[in-house]
């Protein structure tokens, strides 16, 4: 069955949306296997409120990086499904050792267990992993004799209790993060695109202004490297009077490159021009590219509550045009 442009795209939303979860199990392994240096707030959050391990656990049960396609067995590993014979079965991935050291780190690091609440249900949780435990995999990763031994004590001894479980913990709250990841993003996304087919000419050039009143408050030339010669790299104080693109330090520098920049700046001076446009044919295209991309964005708080204008109006624009 032909795919249609948006299955295609579904498509590859999943793909990266897996490639993104695959990952974060490795970027959760790196932060458990180095929580004596992490900070307090980060692995209380990580152990306790998040509950990495009781989310890592039971994907064991039914492992995402492993699936089958007509009879037969696929593995994700290096960023691609590769098929796995009847011999390679039991052969870890690295998907799969990442998984099994992130679970080591998180019970059996010293750090980790000081932080870690156990609960009736999260012993048993754990004590799942019991029947996962072969001969084969331990030759694999020898690191996992331990958390073997551990895991099979759970089912006749109580969990270590915490030893920092009364201790008071004082973190900064992520505020604005928070309260972006409870804004309306679909209604904000729709009242973006509607502002976009219906802007007119007037609010582009607003836009436009906005937006250079935003670059003037920022000062951002003061941290632009000052113009350099194309030719020889010395200080340059002159332009092509044509497209206004290549930098000059001197007559003899312009006159040696212009067999080389001459093709260049009749494609530049060919490009079309709106009529108010001051500064050559490549500043309106570029400028008109900017007010395209940023359009919606100052006036979308007037259609959506909450959401704060980011470009600022209060300054008139300053636009400076180089000769």
């Amino acid at each position: 069955m032909k795919q249609t442009d948006v299955d295609r795209v579904e498509e590859q939303k999943i793909k990266i949306d897996f490639g993104a979860g695959i990952a974060a199990l490795t970027l959760l392994r790196f932060l458990a296997e180095n929580a004596q240096s992490m900070p307090v707030s980060v692995l209380s959050r990580m152990l306790n409120e998040q509950d990495v391990l009781q989310t890592v656990i039971p994907l064991m049960d039914q492992p995402p990086w492993k699936r089958t396609r007509k009879g037969k067995t696929e593995k994700y590993n290096d960023g691609k499904w590769t098929e796995v014979g009847p011999d390679d079965y039991h052969r870890l991935t690295k998907t799969e050792a990442q998984v099994w050291l992130l679970i080591n780190s998180l019970l059996l690091d010293s750090e980790c267990r000081r932080r870690y609440e156990w609960t009736e249900q999260r012993k048993q949780t754990v004590m799942r992993l019991s029947k996962f435990f072969n001969e084969l995999l331990i030759d694999q990763l020898p690191v996992l004799q331990d958390l073997r031994r551990m895991v099979e004590t759970l089912a006749f001894q109580t969990p270590p209790n915490t030893t920092d479980a009364r201790s008071v913990v004082i973190e900064q709250l992520p505020e604005i993060r928070s309260r972006l990841l409870k804004s309306d993003w679909q209604g904000i996304a729709k009242v973006f695109r509607d502002r976009q087919m219906k802007q007119t000419p007037q609010e582009l050039q607003a836009e436009m202004s906005d937006l250079a009143s935003m670059y003037d408050m920022l000062n951002i030339e003061e941290f632009m490297e000052d113009p350099k010669c194309s030719v020889c790299g010395l200080p340059a104080e002159k332009r092509c009077s044509k497209c206004k693109m290549e930098w000059y330090c001197s007559r003899k520098c312009q006159v040696s490159a212009w067999k080389g920049h001459k093709s260049l700046c009749e494609t530049l001076c060919a490009l079309p021009a709106r009529p108010d446009d001051a500064g050559g044919a490549g500043a309106a295209t570029m400028a008109s590219g900017v007010t395209q991309m940023t359009s919606g964005i100052t006036q979308i708080t007037n259609d959506a509550p909450g959401v704060k204008s980011i470009l600022p109006s209060s300054r008139a624009p300053k636009i400076q045009m180089l000769d």
